[in-house]
């Protein structure tokens, strides 16, 4: 820098000099990475982010729940699963935001952890879809009660505590 110009000038040419000209390293040996190999890595990752936003969204989910969904990639892949198991996309995704998540925040869990597979969550919401149960009932009872005896169906223990609701001649439901 030339303070009495106030201009700055090079001192020497790095592109001539020694030290800064390119060398291969010579204990590295050259990576060859073919088209097959590319394709393999591609296939074995799971879905990004972006791709599962936009397959929430082909299956009408508002933004704040895809936003929800896809914060946890363990979350999204459970979500995934369950909707193997059930064409009420809304009614999982309220499941997995509200009765699922209240219950890993009160236990400090992940969903890894989770004792309720995919499919009986599905079962349960089945339950509520079919008006076998009210949701309230299912999310109050069913579930909790789910969440302990995991291995026994969500209908047969609905069931064994007089959850199912009944209905009369008239087609009126009853408890």
């Amino acid at each position: 820098f030339n303070v009495n110009t106030s201009t700055t000038f090079p001192l020497r040419s790095k592109e001539m000099a020694h030290d800064y000209r390119y060398f291969p390293e010579p204990d590295l040996p050259p990576i060859v990475i073919d088209n097959q190999m590319i394709n393999e890595v591609k296939t074995a990752m799971p879905p990004l982010p972006n791709e599962l936003s936009g397959q929430y969204q082909k299956l009408g989910l508002s933004s704040y729940d895809i936003g929800v969904l896809i914060e946890e990639k363990e979350v999204a892949f459970y979500f995934n699963e369950l909707t193997e198991h059930t064409q009420n996309y809304k009614a999982a995704a309220n499941w997995m935001l509200g009765p699922v998540k209240s219950q890993l925040n009160k236990t400090a869990t992940n969903i890894v952890n989770f004792p309720l597979r995919p499919l009986q969550l599905a079962k349960i919401i089945r339950l509520v879809d079919d008006e076998k149960i009210s949701f309230s009932v299912a999310a109050q009872q069913l579930f909790p009660a789910s969440l302990e005896q995991s291995h026994v169906e969500p209908e047969q223990l609905a069931q064994s505590m007089n959850l199912l609701l009944q209905k009369n001649s008239d087609e009126e439901l009853l408890t």
